[in-house]
Parts: structure tokens; sequence; C-alpha cells
């Protein structure tokens, strides 16, 4: 079940992203990570989704609506739960985020996150470009989208 983040999950969704190495590169610090999700759970331009599977947390995804060119939504971040990971949640999160998003989904991966290209490939995004020191330096993010399907 696709629900949004409660303020009591906040710990977990940081300590999931603090501890999955994909994120490394970043260098997130939890108390910084977790004060500001707790500054936009509440701002409405802001989605912060959770995916719940027989009542236990198991994955994580921030959508900004209109936060990609002020035209459609920007995935900032999506994280699985490291027990939950390959039964489908972040499917299931992409998809919610998908709904949310306008025009279209826009999000950044690390261009050395092969496993993260591949899934969204499978998800039927595509690579529009590359950004190099945008969110850290000496680092390159690739910039997927994917249309929203226009309604027959």
């Amino acid at each position: 079940m696709i629900e949004d983040l409660a303020p009591a999950d906040i710990s977990l969704v940081v300590d999931w992203v603090v501890g999955d190495q994909t994120f490394a590169a970043y260098r997130i610090a939890p108390d910084g990570l977790s004060e500001r999700l707790s500054r936009v759970v509440a701002d409405p331009r802001h989605r912060l989704l959770v995916c719940r599977r027989q009542q236990v947390l198991c994955g994580f995804a921030w959508v900004v609506l209109d936060g990609a060119f002020d035209r459609c939504g920007y995935l900032r971040l999506i994280v699985v739960a490291p027990t939950a990971r390959g039964q489908g949640v972040g499917g299931e999160l992409l998809s919610a985020a998908e709904r949310l998003a306008g025009v279209g989904l826009m999000l950044l991966v690390n261009q050395c996150n092969q496993l993260g290209q591949r899934f969204y490939h499978r998800e039927g995004f595509r690579q529009v470009g590359a950004i190099s020191d945008f969110v850290v330096v000496g680092q390159t993010e690739c910039i997927f989208f994917k249309p929203t399907p226009s309604a027959d």
C-alpha cells in the first residue's frame, strides 16, 4: 500500500539512505536529511510516499511536484528497505510518483549507478542528458525522463 510518510517513519527512512552504498558519494548527513524531511512533510509542493506491506514500511519516494523546470514532477529520492529489495517495491513507488507527476517525471541517477539506470530503463524512462558537478563535484548525474501517457 502506498501512503504519505508519517513523521514517525522519518528515522527509519534516514537509516536506509545513510546505510545504502548507492548514496555514499552524496555524503548525506543523517541529521540534515531528517530535518529536511521533517520540514517538507507538510509542504504541498512535495509528496513523501511510503510503501507498506503487511504494516511494515519497506520503501520511500520523495516527489517534488512541478519540481523539474516548473513543468513536471521530479523524483528527488527513492530507497527500498534492504529486506524488501527485488520484491517490486521500487516499481510500485515509481508508479505512484508517476501518477503525481503532471506531464512527466524527471530524475537524476549517478552515472556510476548502473543498477539504478537499468531499473529506470526497465520502467520506461529514457536518458535525456547528463550533468557534471551538479550534485557533487566530480560526479556526473544522468538525467532521466518519462512522459505521462496521454489519455485517449
